[in-house]
């Protein structure tokens, strides 16, 4: 199966990274976010990352991270 057939069945999706997420944690998170964004508006999705250093902060949509 793959993500679009999983997110095809979707009503929400919640994006998690490991623990003491690092830039690639971040930036992956928010890719995904932002496709699903994009791609599957009907979806609410949110992406939940512990707290994370500033310099991050300019990265698209990080004011979304709850």
């Amino acid at each position: 199966m793959t993500i679009d057939e999983m997110l095809g069945q979707a009503k929400s999706v919640a994006i998690f990274a490991h623990v003491h997420p690092d830039g690639d944690a971040i930036g992956s998170s928010l890719g995904l976010y932002r496709y699903i964004r994009d791609n599957y508006p009907e979806i609410c999705a949110k992406v939940f990352l512990e707290a994370f250093p500033d310099k991050f902060r300019i990265l698209r949509d990080a004011e979304s991270i709850e």
